[in-house]
């Protein structure tokens, strides 16, 4: 929860730098090799700064790297760091921050929990798994202090995305060497970004002060204090009682603020940059043909679907892939049963006739039997399609996804592991790929997604994955059903906010308090 108050104390920043204050579950680590949650992320994002940033329209965007070449038939990457980037004491950060803290987030020892991300680095995967003892062994290199040479082990166009994360954040290594796990500390941590960390009583808050050192924006706030929820405290009560402006909600909070007339004209909700969909066996007739796919999406309705279905916080997805991955035109077509009626009878069943009985697997839980009752209900009065319902327990639904075989259509889901077309794209749709099992192949869709990858322009590689995703969503091997998302309670003078997609952090950059 965040509310913007108080005057400065002695010694702090002054009034007119603006203070703002969060209530915020108490991080269990603001180790960023360990960091897991959102609340997490928010602290971390406000203390460092990665080599490149994702800018809000999706975009790689400089940071600490104020260029960045690939070359080597996009085996390397070169970046080259901005001279006037700081730590918080005010050296110079220099590439050789980076190149331990790859290694050392890598390291078996570390357990770093999104070490993954690294895993295109040339050696990263074997050393993470303890095939190679010596760190020298990840292609990772600082020639001088202001360059960072980075070897693939394979092309990877969207690695500059993946290195806004958090495991990618420069270190301090003296700090962690003399102080081992307690580098985290406050006056201890040595961070790179907008604020430093002053201080952290455990059990009852943190508070971030501007970093004078930062190279760039300094903020729109002087002092960012965090408050720790008490365990049974209730974000609507605070919401309600005026001691906060933005809180955030879920489960059964969020359940009731939707319920609730006052709370619900104040709720928002934020994508989270992932989707739920349907998968077609697209191999398997009569859901081969385009013409039934598409009409069993043209006759649903997003938005009744989202509010009858979920009960978590859930954006109607008209899309396969969520917006924030790919910016783009997204039309909402309200359900349009003559048009899928039409469909049908273009491809031999007119009223549904000859249709079999559409087989529908998903995991027995509440939302997802909701889901099934919703989509028998609506395809069989408006097309007079049957549906079975395939309810697996969770351990038998995992091993059915990892080998769908024979079956008509299922419920999945994908989250983005970095903010990048191609962790959608690439990695669930092409051809090769087959990924989730539908048995749907493109050339057209491949060769836009090659386009993309052959692309070393910005705008020209996100127009070839707008091409492609213009085929997907023709085509449709599936059906969007909904986004992942966030949700808070927002007081008026809130009027600006923003989350992180990826991680759920909240942005302190586009918070904006009007008093």
């Amino acid at each position: 929860m965040l509310a913007a108050c108080g005057e400065p104390d002695d010694g702090r920043p002054s009034a007119d730098a603006g203070k703002i204050e969060l209530w915020l579950r108490e991080p269990l680590t603001l180790d960023p090799a360990l960091a897991s949650s959102p609340n997490e992320f928010t602290v971390l994002n406000a203390l460092f700064e990665p080599l490149i940033s994702v800018s809000g329209d999706g975009l790689p965007t400089p940071a600490v790297a104020e260029s960045w070449e690939v070359s080597n038939a996009g085996h390397t990457i070169t970046f080259t760091l901005r001279p006037e980037a700081r730590w918080m004491t005010g050296e110079p950060v220099t590439a050789d921050a980076f190149e331990w803290a790859w290694r050392r987030n890598l390291s078996p020892r570390i357990g770093g929990a999104f070490n993954y991300l690294l895993f295109p680095v040339r050696g990263a995967r074997d050393y993470a798994y303890g095939l190679y003892k010596d760190p020298e062994v990840v292609g990772v290199g600082a020639p001088d202090d202001l360059t960072l040479r980075v070897g693939l082990a394979e092309p990877s166009p969207g690695f500059p995305a993946r290195v806004a994360a958090p495991i990618f954040y420069p270190l301090p290594e003296g700090e962690i060497r003399s102080y081992g796990a307690a580098w985290t500390q406050p006056r201890r941590l040595r961070g790179n970004g907008q604020y430093r960390l002053v201080q952290w009583d455990q059990g009852l808050g943190l508070t971030l002060f501007r970093n004078e050192h930062y190279w760039g924006d300094p903020g729109g706030f002087g002092e960012v204090v965090v408050r720790f929820p008490e365990e049974d405290g209730s974000p609507l009560l605070a919401f309600r009682s005026g001691a906060v402006d933005v809180a955030p909600v879920g489960g059964s909070a969020y359940r009731s603020a939707r319920g609730d007339d006052q709370l619900r004209d104040r709720l928002r909700l934020f994508e989270r940059g992932g989707s739920w969909f349907l998968v077609f066996n697209t191999a398997k007739p009569p859901w081969n043909r385009v013409e039934v796919r598409r009409a069993l999406s043209l006759v649903l309705d997003r938005e009744a679907m989202a509010a009858a279905v979920f009960e978590e916080p859930t954006l109607p997805g008209w899309t396969i892939v969520p917006p924030s991955t790919l910016p783009r035109e997204i039309a909402q077509p309200s359900p349009n049963v003559e048009s899928a009626r039409g469909l049908l009878s273009t491809a031999g069943f007119p009223n549904g006739e000859g249709l079999p009985t559409l087989r529908f697997t998903y995991h027995a839980t509440d939302t997802w039997k909701r889901l099934a009752a919703y989509l028998a209900t609506t395809w069989r009065e408006a097309l007079g399609i049957q549906v079975e319902a395939d309810e697996r327990s969770w351990r038998d639904f995992l091993s059915f996804t990892d080998d769908p075989g024979d079956f008509d259509l299922y419920r999945a889901g994908w989250t983005s592991e970095f903010a990048d077309p191609a962790n959608w794209y690439d990695t669930l749709w092409l051809s090769d790929a087959d990924y989730l099992g539908a048995g749907w192949r493109n050339a057209t869709f491949d060769r836009h997604v090659q386009d993309a990858a052959a692309s070393a322009d910005s705008e020209a590689r996100r127009n070839a994955y707008r091409a492609a995703d213009a085929v997907l969503e023709a085509e449709q091997p599936a059906i969007g059903i909904g986004h992942h998302a966030d949700a808070y309670l927002l007081h008026p003078r809130i009027t600006g906010f923003g989350i992180d997609a990826v991680t759920g952090a909240i942005d302190l950059r586009a918070v904006v308090v009007s008093n």
